[in-house]
């Protein structure tokens, strides 16, 4: 499936919208965040131009959440045991 071609002017009104730019702080990653719920709330109505600037925020977000907010690699025993306990449900 290719690209699909998006209108510079509507999304430039988008980005106008959302303002993005690198998280460099709580209030801003809580900015961001309410800025992606919003584009998500258009739901089928969301244009190629909302998808993009929807997929460059969550960009933004997911560089700051690796940086701020790491995930600990689980032990493998213990993964291990965590996943025959949900198969067994």
């Amino acid at each position: 499936m290719g690209a699909v071609a998006i209108d510079s002017r509507r999304y430039a009104r988008v980005l106008t919208q959302t303002l993005p730019r690198i998280i460099d702080g709580e209030k801003e990653h809580e900015r961001v965040l309410a800025g992606i719920e919003k584009l998500m709330d258009r739901g089928d109505r969301r244009t190629p131009e909302d998808d993009a600037a929807l997929n460059l925020l969550v960009h933004l977000v997911q560089a700051y959440e690796e940086r701020h907010y790491p995930l600990r690699k689980p032990a493998p025993q213990k993964m291990l045991k965590y996943l025959m306990r949900q198969r067994k449900r």
